[in-house]
This record gives structure tokens, C-alpha cells and sequence, in this order.
């Protein structure tokens, strides 16, 4: 029988993979969201794709937050900001340099295109449009010492309040978006209402950062509650489907912060980090090591889901053929190149392996 401690990271590196697994379908189906017309056959299979992933950067969030806001956890300030936060800084640096100069660089060369310099530079401020959630992970760390001050198991109702007012403030915009599609425009006066508080300390991914501490360590204290959290789960996730399904506005309820996803996130989350099944140990070999290549997969992922469009229109082949092509292919391609970087000294920390 597996130790609590062994069973507890085994659900851990479950949400991790979950939680990639997510992102990369997120990015291979969304094409088909924007391509198509609601109600066809493609925007049907990319919105149950994409609608499905939507929990993957809320676990990654949650996440972090259940393993950097633990009191038992030695962080101390100094640690924080020399270790966690350098890292994450260095990595989003280096790997937006690699993707601009892949972008604007050696494509255009090779397609003998001239090489605008001038926008080498900007692009790398701007990082690749999957790297915005490193920005907000730094943020989210430079937070971390404040948030472990009041995140403690003898402060748990405190904790759940600033969750609720996270909840209230800033995840019920979109549900207001639906009411006032369906009841009327006027409904919109809520939000801003709640806009004219201007409480941004309640704002961005912060709920879902103590969200993650408050399930992983605290969770609901019932059976009650528990059903209650899957319910809701239940829900938000119909919801997304459904309403995307036949309104073709994607870009409403698909908001991470929103309580249908946040509902569906959490739910998950709490199932995952808490799932303490007996594998065997060759089940726990690939369970860890698909874990502790996510960063791998997460970064390198674009590199080789673009050329993948490129040549496999998804305007030329089958919604399901070419969704799954992109999904396990820009997977294992990643997983594969994050092995053989790990390989090599001076390249290893670029895929935290």
C-alpha cells in the first residue's frame, strides 16, 4: 500500500498532466472555433475540445498555489525571490528570444524572405502567445510572501472570504454577460457596479492561486459539500458547451475568469489532488515522468503545432483527423525534444528536467 505522502504527490502529478494535456488541446482545436460558423459540424468538435480544456491554466494555478502557499513548505522570502521568481524570469527571457528568433529570424530566411530586425526586439518583450501565463505566474510568485501571511489552516474562513470576494468581483462578469444576452442589456449595469469598486486586489488569477491552498489542505469538510462542489462542476461545464453551442460566442463563458470554469476547474482539481488509486510501480514511472515533463511539453508545443497547421489545414482535412493530429503529435514531438534537451548540460534548465 502507497504512503499518504506518495498517493498525495501521485494526484498532484495527475492534475499536472490533466493540466498540460489540457493546454495542448486548447491550441489545436480553437482554429476550428474561428474558422467555421456555429452550428457546424467543425465548430461543434472544436468547441467540445476547447471547451473541455478550458480547466487546464486554472489547474496549473491551483497548482502552484496548493504547493507555494503551504505553511509547512520552507519558502522563505529570500528563496522566493532568488529561486522561484529568477527562474521563471530567465525561462520566459530565453524562450522568448528562441521564439522571436525562430518567428523572425529563421523563417523568414528560409522562406527567403528579408529579415526585419526591428521587430526581433519587440517580439521578444511581447513573448509567443502561449508564454502570457509565465508573465502572470511571476506576478503571482511576487505575491506569494503577502499570501503566506494570511494563507494558514488557522486562517481557512479568512482564506475562503477573499475567495468569495475574488469570486464576487471578478468571475461574474461573463455570467452577467449571459443574463443580459438572454434578459436584456440592461443586466450589464452589474458589472459596472462592481467595476466602480475597483477592488483589484480580488482581481486576475489570485482566487485560483488560494483556491488551489484552500482544496488541497482544507477542502470541503462534508459529503455534502463535496457533491455540492461536483454539482456545480457539472454545471459549469454544461454551461460552457451549451451556450457556446448555440450562440457561437466562444469568447464569453471560454473566460477563465468566470465562474463556469472556475467551478469546473476546482472541481476537478479537488477529484485530482485528492484521487489515491494503488498503481504499479511502472504505472508510477510514466505517471512521473509525463509530470515532470509538462513544462517541456508546455513551452516546445508551438514550434511544432504551427507547422502542423501549415501543412494540415484544418481547412483541407477532417475536424477530428486533424485535431488529434495536432494534439498527440505537438505532444509527443515535445515530449521527445524535452528528453533529448535533458540530455544535454547546458540545455537542461531550459525544460526544468
Amino acid at each position: 500500500m502507497q504512503s499518504q505522502q506518495t498517493q498525495r504527490h501521485l494526484g498532484l502529478d495527475l492534475v499536472r498532466i490533466v493540466a498540460i494535456l489540457a493546454v495542448v488541446m486548447i491550441h489545436a482545436s480553437a482554429s476550428f472555433l474561428v474558422a467555421y460558423p456555429a452550428g457546424s459540424f467543425e465548430f461543434s468538435v472544436g468547441n467540445l475540445g476547447d471547451g473541455i480544456s478550458r480547466l487546464g491554466v486554472p489547474l496549473f494555478v491551483m497548482l502552484s498555489g496548493a504547493l507555494m502557499l503551504d505553511e509547512q513548505r520552507n519558502l522563505t522570502l529570500k528563496r522566493i525571490f532568488t529561486k522561484n521568481v529568477k527562474s521563471i524570469v530567465i525561462l520566459t527571457v530565453l524562450w522568448a528570444a528562441i521564439y522571436a528568433c525562430v518567428e523572425k529570424v529563421i523563417t523568414p530566411w528560409m522562406g527567403g524572405q528579408p529579415i526585419q530586425w526591428d521587430t526581433v526586439l519587440p517580439t521578444i518583450v511581447e513573448g509567443h502567445y502561449h508564454m502570457w501565463y509565465l508573465y502572470m505566474l511571476v506576478g503571482l510568485y511576487l505575491a506569494t510572501p503577502f499570501l503566506r501571511e494570511i494563507v494558514k489552516k488557522k486562517n481557512k474562513n479568512l482564506v475562503l472570504a477573499f475567495i468569495g470576494l475574488c469570486l464576487l468581483f471578478q468571475f461574474t462578469n461573463p455570467v452577467i454577460t449571459v443574463i443580459s444576452h438572454f434578459l436584456g442589456s440592461e443586466w450589464k449595469i452589474l458589472s459596472t457596479i462592481l467595476g466602480k469598486f475597483s477592488f483589484g486586489l480580488f482581481g486576475s488569477y489570485t482566487g485560483y492561486y488560494l483556491t488551489g491552498w484552500y482544496l488541497a489542505h482544507i477542502g470541503p469538510e462534508s459529503t455534502r459539500q463535496r457533491r455540492l462542489l461536483y454539482a456545480l462542476g457539472i454545471t459549469g461545464l454544461a454551461s460552457v458547451l451549451l451556450y457556446t453551442h448555440f450562440t457561437g460566442e466562444y469568447k464569453v463563458l471560454y473566460n477563465n475568469l468566470g465562474l463556469p470554469v472556475y467551478f469546473y476547474s476546482a472541481s476537478v482539481f479537488y477529484a485530482l489532488s485528492h484521487f489515491s488509486p494503488t498503481v504499479s510501480p511502472r504505472t508510477s514511472s510514466w505517471i512521473a515522468a509525463l509530470s515532470k515533463a509538462s513544462f517541456g511539453i508546455y513551452i516546445l508545443h508551438p514550434l511544432f503545432l504551427g507547422p502542423m497547421k501549415i501543412h494540415f489545414s484544418h481547412t483541407q482535412y477532417p475536424a477530428v483527423w486533424c485535431i488529434s493530429l495536432y494534439f498527440l503529435g505537438s505532444i509527443l514531438l515535445s515530449w521527445l525534444t524535452s528528453i533529448l534537451l535533458a540530455r544535454i548540460p547546458l540545455l537542461k534548465a531550459l525544460v526544468r528536467m
